[in-house]
């Protein structure tokens, strides 16, 4: 029993020491992270001018989607990109739902966005020029390229899970709010807060949760509020 103890004891606080060697994901990942950052300092003035309009703090919505940015940086395929585009507006996205644009928004998020958004405010987000589902999935993809349409999406997930989790969000300071809502777009806002607070918790990201490098992965809503409270832009 002793023995038992104690090999636990070694394998626990060897866990620790690894933990605590373990590279920062910003150095791990320098060129991807610096490539992110570039990226909201050279559109800042745009982006800004964008999320304004709704009247909407700048840095905590990019905050939630930083680390998609860097993301975009590793996995980026235009080949695979066209393939999938392709095969969701033809047929769907039980076939092909992917990640999109410089925010990673799947079709799935946006349909799921425009189901559960009722206020007159997000009218021209259900608005679509043709009524065939084929047509439909084509004109929502093509938005979704478009990074003034990913933020008009990103305004709409922000006050609908702002109304959806008020109760959780109402006492907790701007820092605790971004690595909540980022949990949320990173692992969906169809969950429950509870379920949220798990997920906020594990580290899938980059990689996800079973692919090539999910060994190594690292927890997204800390990228997330790391960004919010360290850089300055």
């Amino acid at each position: 029993m002793r023995k038992s103890i104690c090999t636990v004891l070694i394998l626990f606080t060897s866990f620790l020491i690894a933990e605590g060697r373990r590279i920062p994901f910003k150095r791990k990942y320098t060129k991807e992270y610096k490539r992110a950052l570039s990226f909201v300092k050279t559109n800042k003035s745009f982006l800004k001018h964008e999320i304004k309009k709704y009247k909407l703090p700048p840095k905590l919505l990019l905050s939630i989607v930083f680390p998609e940015l860097i993301r975009y940086s590793i996995y980026f395929d235009k080949v695979e990109f066209l393939s999938l585009k392709v095969f969701y507006i033809n047929l769907g996205e039980g076939y092909a739902d992917f990640s999109v644009g410089k925010f990673q928004m799947k079709p799935s998020f946006v349909t799921y966005l425009e189901e559960q958004i009722q206020n007159k405010k997000w009218k021209h987000l259900l608005a679509y020029r043709k009524t065939s589902a084929k047509e439909i999935r084509r004109e929502r993809v093509k938005r979704l390229e478009s990074l003034a349409w990913q933020i008009k999406y990103l305004a709409a997930f922000y006050e609908y899970t702002n109304t959806k989790y008020k109760t959780y969000l109402r006492h907790k300071s701007k820092a605790q709010q971004v690595r909540f809502l980022a949990a949320a777009y990173n692992c969906g806002i169809e969950w429950d807060a509870e379920d949220i607070l798990d997920c906020s918790q594990k580290s899938f990201f980059p990689h996800g949760t079973f692919g090539p490098g999910s060994d190594k992965n690292y927890n997204y809503s800390k990228v997330a509020r790391s960004f919010y409270l360290k850089e300055r832009w």
